[in-house]
């Protein structure tokens, strides 16, 4: 196959550009997928799951104590056995972003069963995933952004799972 002149003198030229998007196309594809197979193995939010011996109800009454004792303020959705405990931080823990409207700590934690059927018997599971979260101002309204989690919300994560791993396996009131 022979070189093209573009013209200029230099040959070669004319037959790279016909196959230069092509290419280029197909490198963007390789580094796109490394990219996200880098970003599959990293989370900015670490979770931490433990079992316990207490029944979901009693684990979650735990999680929901344990949140507002550390000033957390905390929506429960006991139906679901799940909660969001959010606590806002001062002003002085922002970035330098200017676009920046609040920074929030958030913990969200699930109880599951893990002892088949629906007895009184059996244990559960506590998932807590530690977050940060900054809400930025837009032109679209405030949007929350992800932040690695603060090492001061993985230290409540820790805490919350420590006091709540050993809960009272029989505190429910019957019925």
């Amino acid at each position: 196959m022979e070189r093209q002149s573009d013209g200029t003198g230099r040959p070669g030229l004319g037959s790279a550009r016909t196959a230069t998007p092509k290419r280029l196309f197909a490198a963007g594809r390789i580094v796109l997928g490394a990219g996200l197979a880098v970003v599959g193995c990293t989370t900015l939010w670490p979770a931490t799951r433990v079992s316990t011996q207490a029944s979901p109800s009693d684990a979650f009454g735990c999680l929901v104590t344990q949140a507002k004792q550390l000033g957390f303020r905390v929506a429960p959705d006991s139906g679901h056995h799940q909660l969001q405990a959010e606590q806002a931080l001062p002003q002085a823990a922002h970035g330098a972003d200017l676009t920046e409207y609040a920074r929030k700590n958030v913990l969200v934690a699930k109880v599951v069963r893990t002892g088949g059927g629906t007895g009184a018997g059996g244990g559960s599971t506590i998932d807590v995933r530690a977050e940060t979260i900054a809400q930025e101002e837009t032109r679209r309204g405030l949007t929350d952004e992800s932040l690695p989690a603060s090492p001061e919300v993985r230290a409540a994560a820790d805490t919350l799972v420590a006091r709540c791993r050993s809960a009272p396996p029989t505190t429910s009131l019957p019925g």
